[in-house]
């Protein structure tokens, strides 16, 4: 019995020493893969007009040391403070934003809302589109605007909603709310295969569910080493070993039905049209103007380079799904509302390569931006500025 006992024990210490091993290689090798596509997303990146290629390796440093998170209650999300050359994160998680210094005493306050396009991904704090707007405002408004961005990357339009509703909970209220977003909404639908979701909402499930029980614990644990990572991956592009790799959740991805059917993307448009109501209801209860835009895509563009052609073609299956939303956003019903504009097309005419990617645009690109939306909110501030609620706000401020 003692013997047999001791044989067991020996078993498991060599099977533990042997996945432990296994789970080093693994990592090592995810390391290499991971540092691999590191490398090819910095050398899609497009290098800002002025700057040597030592201060672009820089910035592009920076880029990705940005990307580190936090829990936020209600939002799920948001940065962690980081401070650099090109990329700054306050301790509430907001970009720095280019602002006139110092500031006119009576001065409008514009937050602006949206996902990574906001955020800057790929742009120098001064070069986001909100330092942007920031600047071209300044040239018609001296110092008297400030621009506080509270874009996030992955935040769909309810996130920001709610995000603009915690500001005004602890008394942080806006003149002017400028919503810049559209493309996570559509994203998110086709991923969760479910409109009006945050982004892998399916990740937030199993958190959750994590430590409900003890199986639940050592499957997400097994889960998230790199052995199965390995194995997984290679079960997905090995011949015989496909049979054996994980199979998506259908609320992982959209099916082939739903990508060929209206009703999906509809479900994000009404979700987003709803958002609006919801967002004007509130501006008008606390004095505050909104404008919402619907934010160009590679996808939309007309005249593409030849890297943008080949950004649209990655994934034929959402190039499809995004389209047929931007088939039905022509014929939705907040096409008439006064406060929303639709900026799809807001390259056209220009084929030289403006997208990062799908959806991110150079700094160049984030100036013209800049430019449409300043173009039609200039007419909000100048009335904000003369505004009794300014002057009152300044005064409480001196």
């Amino acid at each position: 019995m003692l013997r047999t006992l001791k044989l067991v024990v020996q078993n498991c210490l060599v099977l533990i020493l042997l996945v432990v091993v296994c789970e080093a290689g693994a990592s090592a090798i995810r390391a290499l893969f991971d540092s691999s596509k590191a490398r090819q997303a910095d050398q899609e990146m497009i290098r800002p007009e002025g700057l040597d290629p030592g201060a672009f390796s820089q910035f592009v440093k920076e880029q990705n040391g940005a990307w580190r998170f936090k829990w936020t209650s209600y939002a799920y999300w948001r940065r962690v403070p980081m401070s650099g050359k090109y990329v700054n994160v306050d301790a509430n998680g907001l970009r720095r934003t280019w602002n006139p210094s110092p500031l006119a005493p009576r001065h409008v306050r514009v937050f602006v809302f949206g996902g990574s396009t906001m955020w800057g991904t790929g742009s120098r704090d001064d070069y986001t589109i909100a330092s942007q707007l920031s600047k071209t405002l300044a040239k018609s408004f001296g110092s008297g605007v400030e621009v506080v961005n509270f874009g996030e990357s992955g935040y769909v339009q309810t996130q920001e909603l709610i995000t603009l509703l915690k500001e005004i909970q602890r008394g942080n209220v806006p003149d002017l709310a400028v919503f810049y977003d559209g493309y996570n909404d559509v994203f998110s639908a086709f991923q969760n295969s479910q409109a009006g979701l945050p982004q892998n909402e399916q990740n937030r499930v199993r958190e959750f569910n994590l430590l409900q029980s003890g199986p639940h614990f050592y499957a997400e644990w097994a889960r998230q080493s790199s052995l199965f990572w390995l194995v997984s991956g290679a079960a997905g592009h090995v011949g015989w070993l496909r049979r054996f790799a994980p199979q998506p959740k259908q609320t992982g991805a959209a099916s082939q039905a739903d990508v060929s059917s209206p009703k999906l993307t509809s479900d994000a448009l009404a979700v987003y049209g709803a958002n609006l109501r919801m967002l004007q209801s509130i501006a008008a209860q606390y004095h505050i103007r909104t404008f919402h835009f619907w934010q160009p895509t590679v996808y939309s563009k007309e005249q593409k380079s030849p890297e943008e052609k080949g950004l649209a073609n990655q994934d034929p299956s959402f190039a499809e799904f995004y389209l047929m939303a931007m088939e039905q956003l022509k014929d939705s019903p907040f096409q008439g509302i006064s406060s929303f504009h639709d900026l799809t097309h807001a390259f056209d005419g220009r084929p030289e390569r403006i997208f990062i990617d799908t959806m991110h645009v150079s700094e160049s690109g984030n100036e013209h931006i800049a430019g449409l939306i300043e173009s039609n909110i200039a007419g909000a501030v100048s009335q904000m500025a003369q505004s009794p609620r300014v002057a009152e706000a300044a005064g409480h401020a001196k």
